[in-house]
């Protein structure tokens, strides 16, 4: 993850999650990364409350009207607490925004997966807005979700708000498949997300990015390197935006 170039990591408005839960079926792990809107008051907080439901397993279920109810009520208590200018109250009362893609891995327990010559599961996404999951298999992208070409990345995504008469559930989108060992999934907020798509589109194989996240210290590296890439147009070709990003090999 990384804030903004230029920007302190105390002013990053993005979050990731991850958890794992024993079923009776085996191992069930959440993973989510949501992109508070910058624009929008304490973005950064409703973010890691929309990824820490998810990975609860709260807002991947029948039940996600209401945890998204309970969200808005607590992000609204919590700020109301705050000492704020009259100007700052008003923006938070218009409430915060923020994209979401959570992805749920089922895999068997290891004795009942051999004995069904085992090696893979199933997977559930939801997703709102612009924050995306990727399945890579035999360095091939095999699933893009919600987004699947770096042209239809815009400036007004479908956004999850704090705002209490804004439910918004409605927004969500789900998809479903197996995996198989040896995927790979990977979870990115839109700026990193478009860039990935970009490479993939140009041409590259998805290890040419892959092999950049071995740790956070080598993604800031790639990172810093990619933001200085010019596009056909002499602009950044990736833009300088909060990044999150979450790597699950399978």
């Amino acid at each position: 993850w990384a804030a903004k170039d230029g920007h302190t990591d105390e002013e990053y408005e993005d979050a990731g999650c991850m958890a794992s839960e024993l079923g009776g079926c085996g191992i069930v792990s959440h993973y989510a990364v949501a992109d508070g809107a910058t624009e929008t008051s304490f973005a950064g907080t409703w973010a890691r409350s929309l990824v820490t439901a998810y990975c609860q397993g709260l807002l991947n279920s029948d039940q996600s009207a209401d945890t998204l109810r309970v969200l808005q009520d607590d992000w609204t208590m919590e700020i109301s607490k705050l000492s704020l200018p009259w100007f700052a109250e008003e923006k938070a009362r218009q409430g915060a925004f923020a994209t979401l893609c959570g992805l749920t891995i089922g895999k068997e327990l290891v004795e009942q997966s051999e004995s069904r010559g085992g090696g893979g599961g199933t997977w559930q996404a939801s997703a709102v807005g612009d924050s995306c999951f990727f399945q890579i298999r035999k360095d091939q992208v095999i699933k893009c979700f919600p987004i699947n070409s770096s042209a239809d990345f815009g400036c007004s995504p479908e956004m999850l708000s704090s705002a209490c008469d804004s439910p918004s559930v409605s927004n969500l989108h789900y998809i479903e498949g197996h995996w198989l060992a040896g995927d790979i999934f990977l979870l990115m907020t839109d700026a990193i997300a478009c860039w990935f798509l970009t490479l993939v589109e140009s041409g590259h194989a998805p290890s040419h990015f892959i092999n950049h996240l071995e740790s956070q210290a080598s993604f800031l590296k790639y990172l810093k390197e990619s933001r200085s890439v010019l596009d056909d147009e002499g602009c950044k070709a990736l833009k300088n935006d909060d990044v999150t990003l979450l790597t699950i090999p399978m």
